[in-house]
């Protein structure tokens, strides 16, 4: 990737992206913090800004 994400904040905690984030980069280019993704995953497997399967 790089470092360009369609979104600027994560949308499971809503906390912007910092520099030194472990950020996750879904298929979709959409973003979130790897911490939310590993539990977001867990229950779904969509992408939570458009829903597109991971």
């Amino acid at each position: 990737a790089d470092g360009t994400f369609l979104n600027s904040e994560c949308p499971i905690c809503l906390e912007d992206f910092l520099l030194k984030s472990f950020i996750y980069e879904i298929p979709c280019r959409h973003a979130i913090h790897v911490n939310c993704a590993t539990k977001w995953f867990k229950l779904r497997g969509v992408c939570p800004l458009c829903v597109q399967s991971v």
